[in-house]
């Protein structure tokens, strides 16, 4: 499963208060470091570290009340990576 689908399964679960969201913020966390190995190998470490700010920002902008969009925008973003 890509790093999109999990964050989808996070997204999903952020609506569900209590254990939802903090599964929905640790597979934030989680695709955010798989995405930093991924950015590092392809574009250098300043590139990555900026990539994974915004990723870090937006999954504690998930815990907020309707902070779940967030994570659609993450879904965005990474699905523009890979589709041509």
């Amino acid at each position: 499963m890509s790093t999109a689908g999990v964050d989808l399964l996070g997204a999903i679960a952020s609506f569900f208060p209590g254990y939802g969201t903090g599964f929905g913020v640790a597979t934030g966390l989680g695709t955010s470091a798989v995405n930093f190995a991924l950015d590092l190998n392809e574009y250098g470490l300043g590139e990555a570290a900026k990539q994974l700010g915004y990723g870090l920002a937006g999954s504690l902008i998930g815990v907020l009340p309707g902070g779940q969009g967030t994570k659609l925008a993450r879904i965005g973003k990474t699905l523009t990576k890979y589709t041509p």
